[in-house]
Order: structure tokens, then sequence, then C-alpha cells
């Protein structure tokens, strides 16, 4: 994902998540044909992030990105 979006152009400040066929993937995730990526940008709304694995649940003290994806 890290080499697509550099070809693109885009800083990895610049998303909010990324998704490889429909699910959240750290950006060293490899590709393989046909795989379809997504790119958020940074100011989906609160419930859309909760509900798509961009942050942890509210009850959680901390509001942290998930495990799974780690921008820097």
């Amino acid at each position: 994902v890290n080499d697509i979006l550099d070809a693109l152009g885009i800083e990895p400040q610049e998303i909010e998540g990324v998704f490889v066929n429909g699910k959240i993937a750290p950006l060293d995730t490899l590709l393989h044909d046909g795989d379809r990526i997504a790119a958020l940008p940074p100011g989906t709304p609160g419930p859309y992030r909760l509900l798509l694995g961009l942050v942890s649940s509210p009850n959680n003290e901390s509001d942290k990105k998930s495990d799974t994806f780690k921008c820097k």
C-alpha cells in the first residue's frame, strides 16, 4: 500500500485510514492482483470512525486509532 500511496503523491499524514478489500489494513500490507484499496481522508465523522474501526470504543478512556492501522 505504501508504494501506491507514494506513486500517487499521498503522504501518510494525509489519510485517516487504509482499507484493502473492505477491511482496515496497515500501510505495509502487501497487495495482490485484484486487491482493492481505499484511503479515507482525515476528518471522517465520529460515528463512521468507530464503525470503520479507525478508533476504539468511546467507552474506552483513550480514543486511539486501531492497532491494525498506524500512520507513522
